[in-house]
């Protein structure tokens, strides 16, 4: 009997401890518990002494869990705090970030408001050159040069005003030429968008002499392009307007000489003669558009020039060969022009990866002191193709070709974007009735590209003199070619 009893209080005493370990603190500080310990002591089950030394146990137990619970409470506290301090610093950076700039590094450097109202941009764009000549009659030398190095920044103020600034340091006379530099106003209406320039800018001309270095499928620019022809940048004013679908343009302005332009050039006597003045107009169109890659573009412009007793000379270099100074093509006409009348006419035609541009200019100039007039021309074939299936950029704000992306950049993962293209021109500065004899000559060129990225390209092209015809004049029948290489990056 005596170890039934024992044996019995061990179970007691056993489940009580195992109750107390298992379910602390909520049994063993629990009021039941000890209630039924005191049932036990008092019914003789228990001793005095392991009563109290359960008790005891149980209230050990039951500060151990309840410190225990304590410091979850503390930690969890610590971590409500730490998340509360987190979610409050984002949102005081997303507060100070809505009136902080945004600022944009891929392929360009542009500090904008948020509310894009303000921007600042920096540009510019290098462009390494190496002409290789072949000469044939006239002794023509091959090099090196650093045909652009250009700076500037454009910038937007207030949504609607705009300005330019831009300069080239690759000047071989160690001299800084300006190109852009003017300040405007632009804004949208129902129709499409508008904006006005002062300043010197690009007068309004053909699609040759308008386009972008940085976007041009060749080298060089035909001969006739961005000279005494076809002016490219003058001081004036200027306004430009388009639809809203950019499938029409009209661009219009009044220049007069250019930002570079020897204030002391002029013939009269006392160096104080009217300053030249330009005015121009062109138009273009898209009557066929299947999409962005499949369209038909024309064009055409007319621009005049007052030269108001300037001298007038128009002239280029053999083969354009930009490396050397030899001047093949030359009609010195001296102050006997009164003013000059030019036309342009151009058709663009893109089909996915294959373009083709047709060009032609026409220049009359009228003579003073019973001089006969004078006539001048020249036109360009050319086309392209992306061997790598891009397609040309067609820029409906500009009517003219934009920037282009290869498909698989280079650094990605890709060989970038190759294009082949072939141009034939002609500039025309005999005018045998008028007795101007300043040379007839018919140029190819073959070329290949590499678009690398977005931004940096390589160039190859082979360029042949085919025929010149230059009577009395050293040049006559010299037929050269060259081999062409540039390197560019721009931004």
């Amino acid at each position: 009997m005596s170890s039934y009893i024992d044996l019995k209080k061990y179970f007691i005493i056993s489940m009580t401890i195992i109750l107390s370990l298992v379910y602390s603190p909520v049994y063993a500080t629990n009021d039941a518990m000890l209630d039924l310990l005191k049932i036990l002591v008092d019914k003789g089950s228990l001793t005095q002494g392991e009563y109290e030394l359960l008790v005891s146990a149980a209230k050990a137990d039951g500060e151990k869990a309840e410190a225990v619970k304590t410091e979850a409470i503390k930690q969890e506290a610590r971590e409500v705090a730490k998340e509360t301090a987190k979610e409050a610093a984002k949102e005081e950076v997303a507060v100070a970030s809505k009136s902080m700039p945004k600022i944009t590094t891929k392929e360009k450097l542009q500090i904008e408001s948020q509310d894009g109202n303000f921007k600042w941009r920096l540009i510019g764009r290098i462009m390494a050159d190496y002409n290789g000549i072949d000469s044939d009659k006239v002794k023509l030398g091959s090099g090196w040069e650093l045909r652009r190095a250009r700076l500037g920044m454009d910038m937007t103020l207030w949504k609607h005003w705009i300005g330019k600034f831009e300069a080239d340091f690759a000047a071989v006379d160690e001299t800084v030429s300006v190109k852009d530099a003017y300040f405007g106003y632009k804004d949208k209406t129902s129709y499409g968008d508008y904006w006005i320039k002062f300043g010197q800018s690009h007068m309004p001309s053909s699609w040759e002499t308008m386009s972008s270095s940085k976007y041009m499928t060749f080298i060089n620019r035909t001969a006739w392009s961005d000279g005494p022809i076809e002016r490219a940048r003058h001081l004036g004013v200027s306004a430009f307007t388009r639809g809203m679908d950019g499938r029409w343009t009209l661009h219009a302005g009044v220049f007069g000489g250019t930002v570079d332009d020897d204030p002391d050039s002029c013939v009269d006597a006392n160096k104080e003669c009217d300053e030249q003045w330009n005015t121009g107009f062109r138009a273009t169109g898209i009557p066929f558009m299947q999409d962005k890659t499949h369209l038909l573009h024309i064009g055409g412009g007319v621009f005049y020039r007052n030269p108001n007793g300037d001298s007038v000379k128009i002239s280029q270099r053999q083969g354009v060969f930009h490396v050397i100074d030899s001047k093949s093509w030359s009609a010195d006409l001296g102050t006997s022009v009164d003013d000059t009348l030019t036309y342009s006419l151009e058709t663009v035609g893109i089909w996915g990866p294959g373009y083709v541009k047709l060009q032609y200019i026409d220049t009359e100039l009228t003579r003073k002191g019973g001089l006969s007039d004078v006539s001048f021309d020249g036109y360009s074939v050319e086309g392209g193709w992306f061997l790598t299936g891009e397609s040309k950029n067609y820029d409906f704000k500009k009517a003219q070709f934009g920037g282009l992306t290869p498909n698989a950049p280079v650094g990605r993962g890709g060989f970038g974007a190759w294009e082949v293209g072939v141009r034939y021109e002609n500039m025309d500065l005999n005018d045998t009735g008028a007795g101007v004899i300043g040379g007839d000559g018919d140029l190819l060129t073959v070329g290949l590209n590499w678009y690398m990225t977005k931004t940096i390209r390589m160039m190859a092209n082979y360029k042949k003199v085919m025929s010149f015809d230059r009577p009395g004049n050293q040049f006559d029948g010299d037929e050269p070619s060259a081999f062409l290489l540039r390197g560019q990056i721009y931004w």
